[in-house]
């Protein structure tokens, strides 16, 4: 009887774990298809331009040069079957990259016609990445009629490094296997945490389709499976002290699972700081226990927080909010209550300080310089604050965060990177200005307006609508294209080099004399080959992410010209 209860009693903790594990087997699947299909989805944009274009490819390499990613090694275009351009290898590239995969690729071609159906094979080795999985969408004419293939290189592990290293860090090896293409059987090992000579024990596995292929993602706990059960119950079965040993230990591991799911219900995963709701309770549970306790909110979020994710991308974004909630884990007492909400806002309540203990706290941390680095970047950015004080202000705990929030906009009315301390009135603030982005407010100038890097090849960092169309392009990429991404691409060639010497010595001689440090008349070219005489008043300023740059507006010197129409 004590075997057979030992027994069962380690075949549901087994069970247990295998069900979790199932569970997490699942998740992780799922996130990896998502990982992939964000490569996959890389073929969209390219796969509309060629149908608006009735087949025709135009401007791909500047296509491509947008689309590309850290995780993609190669796009290609294939009319017929046969690839005609590549980015960023080129030609050479293509020619080694058929030749070596010719009979593979014709399978999928073969596939792709029957089913009109993305598909994928791999893993192959290309040129300077271990090893990729090649996909090939298919592309139709509005007509129906099959166009051709457009095919990427997604580089492994790379596109999926992210999602498995959290799963590891929750305590599993894993394994991921598929089929070599749609139409094999037999699943091949792709990725491993594990040696080569090594295989997972019993895992739990989930299956399921991706890019035509299946994909097997097989899980394990590290050490393997084992019931830490076992010995204590055996232990209870043959002495009471055993039992009581025994209940105990049970009773210590389902605190810990509790201790667990409280912590990922309460907390941010991206800071570790806690989430909204976490907050809010932890606040609860303090003003309970000490209610007539002096307290301080202090609502805070990144200025411009938008235009990191833009210019860097979202992992770089991600950095930034993670740099900030250590930087105010530091800045702030240890029995500060801090949480993240969401996006880029943050939320602090100081316990039992006075308000101009807190206010000290709060300045020093918003002036405080923040950077970090990111590859070869340094990534600088300021924060805004608004904060209000309990019970002085207010003895509501709902109405002590409005405060705060509205103390916030106050701030990022006011030019952001300071702080504000809730003052009356502040609710009537009128926040229209905040939802202005630099595209709206450019395309309300009176005029066209550039900004590009002053020095070097010069490169284009914005243009409005009215420059664009005025130069006979449909959009933006478009522009870029027709410019070379350069604004010695825009001005005429027989007036670049008077205009880049007028340039430098108009800015060195006028620079901080007045509103303009260049006042200049030139040509500038349009797509069709005609030239337009332009008047350009233009400024020289300092950028944190671009450094010097030009912002240039410029009308057309005839229309300068016309008197005014009453």
């Amino acid at each position: 009887m004590s075997c057979l209860f030992t027994w069962n009693t380690r075949r549901q903790d087994l069970q247990a774990q295998r069900s979790r594990a199932s569970e997490i087997s699942k998740t992780y699947a799922t996130e990896l298809k998502r990982d992939f299909n964000l490569g996959i989805g890389r073929t969209v944009a390219l796969k509309q331009m060629i149908k608006d274009n009735d087949g025709q490819v135009k401007y791909f390499s500047a296509s491509a040069k947008l689309l590309m990613k850290n995780y993609i090694d190669l796009i290609a275009v294939a009319p017929k079957g046969e690839i005609t351009e590549s980015y960023p290898s080129g030609k050479t590239a293509s020619d080694k990259f058929t030749l070596n995969y010719y009979s593979e690729i014709c399978k999928i071609y073969d596939y792709t016609k029957m089913t009109g159906r993305v598909a994928m094979f791999g893993p192959v080795k290309l040129p300077l990445v271990n090893q990729a999985m090649v996909v090939v969408d298919p592309v139709y004419l509005e007509t129906g009629q099959l166009w051709g293939y457009i095919i990427i290189a997604i580089k492994v592990p790379k596109i999926y490094r992210h999602t498995m290293a959290a799963l590891e860090s929750l305590g599993y090896d894993y394994a991921i296997k598929a089929t070599a293409s749609p139409t094999a059987k037999k699943l091949s090992l792709v990725e491993s945490s594990l040696k080569s000579s090594q295989k997972l024990s019993s895992p739990a596995v989930y299956t399921m389709k991706l890019g035509s292929c299946r994909f097997r993602l097989e899980i394990t706990p590290k050490g393997g499976w084992h019931s830490s059960k076992t010995i204590p119950i055996l232990v209870i079965c043959l002495i009471i002290s055993g039992i009581l040993l025994g209940l105990l230990v049970a009773l210590l591991r389902i605190t810990e699972k509790d201790d667990e799911l409280h912590y990922f219900a309460y907390r941010d995963p991206l800071t570790g700081l806690y989430n909204r709701r976490g907050f809010l309770h932890e606040l609860n549970k303090h003003l309970a226990q000490v209610p007539g306790d002096l307290a301080t909110a202090v609502s805070l979020d990144l200025d411009d927080f938008k235009l990191v994710n833009d210019v860097y991308g979202h992992d770089v974004g991600d950095m930034a909010l993670i740099d900030l909630a250590d930087r105010l884990r530091a800045a702030f007492p240890k029995d500060t209550l801090i949480s993240r909400n969401g996006g880029d806002e943050f939320c602090a309540m100081f316990f039992g300080h006075s308000p101009s203990y807190c206010e000290r706290l709060i300045k020093r941390a918003v002036v405080q310089e923040k950077s970090f680095k990111a590859g070869n970047h340094e990534i600088r950015y300021t924060i805004s604050a608004g904060y209000a004080d309990w019970p002085e202000q207010t003895k509501k705990l709902e109405r002590l965060l409005t405060l705060a929030d509205q103390a916030l906009y106050a701030a990022k009315l006011s030019g952001k990177n300071q702080s504000k301390h809730y003052q009356e009135g502040m609710n009537a603030l009128n926040r229209k200005q905040l939802g202005f982005t630099v595209k709206k407010l450019a395309e309300g100038i009176p005029g066209e307006f550039l900004i590009y890097q002053a020095g070097g090849q010069e490169e284009i960092i914005f243009a409005n609508n009215r420059l664009i169309e005025h130069t006979g392009c449909g959009d933006f990429e478009d522009f870029m294209a027709f410019t070379k991404g350069s604004f010695k691409g825009l001005v005429h060639p027989d007036d670049l080099n008077e205009v880049e010497f007028a340039i430098k010595e108009q800015a060195l001689a006028n620079r901080g004399k007045g509103d303009y440090d260049t006042y200049l008349e030139y040509r500038v070219l349009t797509k069709s080959g005609t030239a337009r005489w332009m008047v350009e008043l233009g400024q020289m300023a300092q950028d944190d992410n671009y450094g010097l740059v030009y912002f240039v507006f410029m009308q057309e010197k005839e229309a300068l010209a016309k008197p005014f129409m009453a």
